[in-house]
């Protein structure tokens, strides 16, 4: 095997709007209805093309509000016993897929229009009828979700009180019965997990508050929990998020120890949320309106997606602050290279070896499991391999990582491309435009351009390994 040649021409893109999946803002208006009320309205890629400055993420609720009282089923989305809020909810994944965007996902019983403060008129709660229907729900849901991994960016855990969010303005609020009960829950999240586990969907599932993490992670260590905020850095609680909940046996009794224990958790588990406005004394004194607050805050919870749409004016104001630019770019994960040692030449099924070296300048991991691969591609002859270090779970926020092989070169002798590929490890074939967008790309330059190849998904390094 020759002697590895490093190449170190490698440069930071400076393109703060640099897209990527399961990371950044996301936006409520520009897409697919809100409700499971499907439209024969096509998407095209033109319906997701806009001046904003990320489009991977769309809020996608799955409404269940008529069917509080009603059993669910799932067989497949033109399956005739699949019930109809599903083979809705799935034709949206579909076109989602087909766009190439991922969804938030959160399943409620809310009313659909405003006010959304409204529970199920049919049961008159902001959940299922009975808990026997609860579990049918969540096991068709998921069902239905395993259909569909590779479109779910995040999975907010949903079903219980006002917007799914396991919230209630009123704590004695008749309306969420199954929330206030410390039994109840704990019976429905662990049915949540399990059936997701089940269906092998690893995406983290989001809880509203620390105090409910806990409350799982206390029992289940290992449960993949993560934590959403409906109302970041609006005060000093976050508008509840940090606050205790009445009957909790895991209240921390200062939100200051919520916060560390948010921060701690997320630095392995997702994060995400909405900033909100604040109300009567906190108005216009919301603590996001302070840039430097905002950005010390979002980095210090790992975050991955905020949604841009609201607080209403939020990045107008944080644009003129000069904080937009450190948000846009940070949320989440962003991957450069900075150098990779590779052999030059190499004998006809002989080794050739190659390190790459990748850090990680963005304020999360990626949270979804992926793989990261190794493709050497001439023309149409192609070798994809595993890579050592793979694991993009692992590339956590300020770290560098050395992703290597070393492996039988091609029988067939010729110049191959070196090149980096982080697909997505659920999607189907047979989708071009999800197979681009839901690849990651490397925040990295060479030769002034971007070293991402729009026509396969992957990196190309701008070396070659010639076999002769």
């Amino acid at each position: 095997m020759e002697t590895r040649v490093e190449r170190t021409d490698y440069v930071p893109d400076p393109n703060v709007k640099l897209l990527n999946p399961e990371r950044g803002f996301y936006y409520n208006g520009d897409g697919l209805p809100e409700s499971d009320d499907y439209n024969d309205n096509l998407l095209s890629e033109e319906t997701w093309v806009s001046d904003k400055p990320a489009h991977t993420i769309v809020p996608r609720y799955l409404y269940l509000t008529d069917e509080c009282n009603d059993d669910l089923t799932w067989a497949g989305v033109n399956h005739p016993d699949t019930c109809q809020v599903l083979k809705n909810y799935a034709k949206q994944l579909e076109e989602c897929r087909a766009a190439g965007v991922k969804v938030l996902f959160r399943p409620r019983y809310d009313t659909e229009k405003a006010p959304a403060t409204l529970p199920a008129p049919e049961c008159g709660l902001f959940h299922a009828d009975t808990i026997e229907r609860q579990e049918n729900h969540i096991r068709a849901v998921a069902a239905m979700l395993a259909s569909y991994k590779d479109v779910v960016a995040f999975i907010q855990a949903g079903y219980l009180g006002r917007w799914g969010e396991w919230n209630t303005s009123d704590y004695s609020d008749s309306t969420a019965p199954f929330l206030h009960s410390y039994t109840t829950r704990e019976r429905i999240i662990d049915y949540v997990l399990a059936q997701y586990e089940l269906k092998q969907i690893k995406q983290d599932v989001e809880l509203r508050r620390p105090v409910f993490a806990k409350e799982v992670l206390d029992r289940k260590p290992a449960a993949n929990v993560g934590l959403h905020s409906g109302c970041f850095v609006l005060n000093d609680s976050h508008g509840g998020t940090y606050s205790d909940f009445p009957g909790s046996p895991k209240n921390f009794g200062d939100v200051e120890e919520a916060e560390a224990y948010a921060q701690s958790l997320t630095a392995n588990a997702s994060f995400g949320g909405e900033t909100c406005n604040g109300w009567e004394e906190l108005e216009g004194n919301e603590q996001w309106r302070n840039c430097t607050t905002m950005v010390n805050e979002t980095a210090a919870m790992h975050m991955s997606y905020l949604n841009g749409d609201y607080a209403t004016g939020a990045i107008g104001l944080w644009d003129d602050n000069g904080c937009f630019d450190d948000l846009l770019e940070k949320l989440g994960y962003r991957f450069e290279v900075t150098r990779v040692e590779y052999t030059p030449t190499v004998a006809a099924g002989q080794n050739y070896q190659v390190n790459i070296y990748i850090r990680n300048v963005g304020w999360a991991r990626l949270h979804k499991p992926r793989d990261a691969k190794l493709v050497l591609r001439n023309g149409a002859s192609t070798q994809i391999r595993d890579l050592v270090g793979g694991d993009v779970e692992t590339w956590g926020p300020g770290e560098t990582k050395q992703l290597s092989i070393t492996a039988q070169a091609p029988s067939t002798p010729g110049t191959y491309r070196v090149r980096l590929w982080i697909p997505d490890p659920d999607l189907p074939a047979g989708y071009p435009t999800a197979k681009i967008n839901y690849a990651v790309k490397l925040a990295t330059k060479r030769n002034n351009a971007n070293v991402f190849d729009q026509t396969t998904g992957e990196n190309d390094l701008g070396v070659s390994i010639t076999v002769q």
